[in-house]
């Protein structure tokens, strides 16, 4: 409830903080933003609960419990640093190489 929470007041807040510039996009801006949300949002998350961590346990089977940590750590070390990637990521797709790959 606490996430749904949170959502709710950063989108009231972008909304409000950026009303007219929302208002002024087009369909096609919302339809692609909208896209990228799911992907990154839902997609990619899914993907990595199922397809990697498949794989990772097949693959390393030994390091599994390696890292012992609470899991609000775990989860802040996994947020982070997913979200470090991402950010570079995107910084390297908008750089003079970055789409030619």
């Amino acid at each position: 409830m606490i996430v749904f929470s949170v959502f709710t007041l950063l989108v009231g807040l972008t909304a409000w903080a950026y009303g007219d510039e929302l208002r002024q996009k087009s369909g096609a801006d919302w339809l692609l933003d909208s896209a990228g949300l799911w992907v990154q949002g839902l997609l990619i998350p899914l993907l990595q609960l199922t397809l990697l961590q498949g794989l990772y346990h097949a693959l390393f089977p030994t390091w599994k419990h390696c890292l012992p940590l609470p899991p609000v750590a775990a989860f802040l070390l996994s947020f982070v640093a997913v979200d470090y990637l991402y950010y570079w990521n995107h910084r390297w797709l908008h750089g003079r190489w970055g789409w030619l790959a």
